[in-house]
């Protein structure tokens, strides 16, 4: 009986330390607040429609400056610049979406939603602008970013194949906010209508000329942004 009992709290144990290696991995290749709800709430694979600020930021020119560079350098560069955003997306409540390339996709309204997700993207926005600044005064390759964001329904949930599923949304203010940070110049902030129509007035956004945007049949007027005002409690 003893034996067995060992036996029954070794595979316990052994139970117990694969659980936590999947809850790291899963971590790890996920956003914690996504991962924690997978592991709890298995009606989060299917899809919801919600509102949702994304906001899309990428380097300028990075394609070219990185044919300049050793592969390790290159590869060195982009995780201490994604690791520096994502600690600014985390620190404003964002999910970190996806990385593709030089770019980061950051949700704000998904998984949880809260009244102030549009202020908070561009307070994550303009963090992101200062965290680029700091890494340039050591960086041997100074690089700029350009940010997009909207605002709109999405549908958010798990897609992809039977063996392979990432947590994202699809909209057209998904696409909007792609397109806007690919016109977006070095070190600007690009929100649309529906972003600034949530924003507080101590938000400053200069409006723009209409813009033709690809995949966009109607021309879209944007807003520059400024200044974020003081920030929220």
């Amino acid at each position: 009986e003893v034996g067995l009992l060992a036996r029954s709290f070794n595979d316990m144990s052994a139970d117990l330390a694969l659980q936590d290696r999947y809850r790291s991995v899963l971590h790890a290749v996920a956003d914690p607040a996504v991962a924690q709800r997978l592991i709890h709430d298995r009606q989060m694979l299917g899809g919801v429609q919600t509102q949702v600020t994304t906001l899309f930021c990428d380097i300028r020119g990075f394609t070219a400056l990185s044919e300049q560079l050793p592969p390790p350098a290159v590869v060195e560069i982009i995780n201490q610049h994604m690791t520096a955003l994502t600690e600014v997306a985390y620190q404003q409540g964002g999910t970190v979406d996806k990385f593709v390339g030089d770019m980061i996709m950051v949700l704000f309204g998904a998984p949880e939603s809260s009244p102030d997700d549009a202020e908070r993207a561009v307070r994550c926005a303009m963090a992101m602008k200062q965290a680029r600044l700091r890494l340039n005064e050591h960086s041997p390759l100074p690089l700029e970013i350009g940010i997009g964001i909207a605002t709109g329904t999405v549908i958010a949930g798990c897609m992809g194949s039977e063996k392979r599923l990432n947590y994202t949304v699809l909209g057209h203010s998904v696409n909007l906010a792609a397109r806007l940070c690919g016109i977006a110049a070095a070190g600007q902030i690009l929100i649309d209508q529906a972003t600034l129509d949530l924003l507080p007035a101590s938000v400053r956004a200069q409006p723009q000329a209409p813009v033709r945007l690809k995949g966009i049949s109607e021309e879209v007027i944007c807003h520059s942004v400024q200044s974020a005002g003081e920030a929220t409690a």
